[in-house]
C-alpha cells in the first residue's frame, strides 16, 4: 500500500503545483508564488514558517490514511482520506491592489483542480468538504479528499 499512497500524494502534488502555477499569469495580473508542501518534507516546520513569512500563503498536502472496507476478504476496497490545507496570512500575502487570490478563492480553485481527478490505481478523487478554521492572524481552510482503491494481498 505504501507505493499506492506515494503515487496518490505525488499525483496530487503535481496537479496542485502545475495548477497553482497557472495563477501566475501576467494576463490576469496575479503574482502567485504559492508553495505546495507535503507532510513528508525533510524539515516541514522550517518550510512552512519560511513560506508563510516570505510569501504569506501555502498549500500543505497531508499524509494519507485509510480504512479497509472488508479486511477479511482477499481483495478489499480501501477508502483513503487525505487533507489539503490552504493557509494565508493576509497581512503578508495580500497586495494593495487586491490582485492576489484570497484563501477562500484558492481553496475553491484547489477543489476544482482535484474534484474527479484521476490518479493511477484509484477511482477519481472526491472532494468531500471544505472547512474554514477561524484564527485572528491567518485564514486556514482544509479540503477533505477521498480516494478509493483495491487492496490486493501479496502472494
Amino acid at each position: 500500500m505504501a507505493s499506492e499512497l506515494s503515487t496518490l500524494v505525488d499525483t496530487i502534488n503535481k496537479r496542485l503545483t502545475d495548477g497553482l502555477a497557472a495563477l501566475n499569469d501576467p494576463a490576469k495580473l496575479l503574482t502567485s508564488e504559492i508553495v505546495v508542501l507535503t507532510e513528508d518534507a525533510k524539515d516541514l516546520e522550517t518550510e512552512i514558517n519560511k513560506a508563510i513569512a516570505q510569501i504569506g500563503m501555502l498549500v500543505l498536502i497531508g499524509e494519507p490514511h485509510y480504512v479497509n472496507g472488508s479486511p477479511t476478504s482477499k481483495q478489499s476496497g480501501v477508502n483513503v482520506s487525505i487533507a489539503v490545507a490552504i493557509g494565508e496570512t493576509p497581512t503578508i500575502w495580500r497586495d494593495a491592489a487586491g490582485l492576489k487570490p484570497k484563501c477562500r478563492d484558492v481553496s475553491i480553485f484547489v477543489n476544482k483542480l482535484l474534484a474527479q481527478y484521476p490518479v493511477p490505481g484509484f477511482l477519481p478523487l472526491r472532494v468531500l468538504k471544505n472547512d474554514f478554521f477561524p484564527d485572528k492572524k491567518r485564514n486556514l481552510r482544509e479540503l477533505s479528499i477521498e480516494a478509493i482503491t483495491t487492496l490486493n494481498p501479496i502472494s
